[in-house]
């Protein structure tokens, strides 16, 4: 929105200026007798004091732009540092956690070296029921013996 006015009045103030110098150098001398010498010099301050006004304008906008802009890195970067840390931290309870998890992972691999599968309790019984049919069911102690 500054940058904006800060535009609209440079651009009003170029316009005025551009209209003082045109008016100076051709037509004054042409109709000297009907512009008198002080509304020339009040436009040229009044074109002046546009630049000046459009100009600071244009300068704060562009300086408040560029410490949103950093400030606006500086605060993803705060956030992306956060995520690490969030994932990243060995608190006290994740260690507890890693422990859990290592002493679950050394149940079931204990397991495992008891059992050919590793199963529930009801599915294992299950495909040993299967094993031990004596049908003539080809297919499902095919799938059985595969298990």
């Amino acid at each position: 929105m500054l940058v904006l006015l800060g535009t609209c009045f440079a651009f009003l103030g170029a316009v005025y200026q551009l209209y003082t110098i045109l008016s100076t150098t051709f037509v004054l001398p042409i109709l000297q007798s009907f512009i008198a010498s002080p509304l020339i010099l009040s436009i040229c301050a009044i074109s002046f004091f546009l630049l000046l006004v459009g100009g600071m304008i244009l300068l704060v906008s562009v300086f408040l732009l560029r410490i949103v802009t950093q400030w606006i890195m500086q605060a993803e970067k705060d956030i992306h540092k956060h995520h690490q840390r969030v994932f990243l931290r060995t608190d006290v309870s994740d260690n507890q956690f890693w422990q859990d998890l290592t002493s679950q992972l050394q149940k079931i691999s204990n397991a495992s070296s008891n059992k050919p599968a590793m199963f529930p309790p009801t599915l294992n019984n299950a495909i040993e029921e299967l094993k031990n049919t004596h049908s003539n069911d080809d297919h499902s102690r095919e799938l059985a013996l595969s298990l």
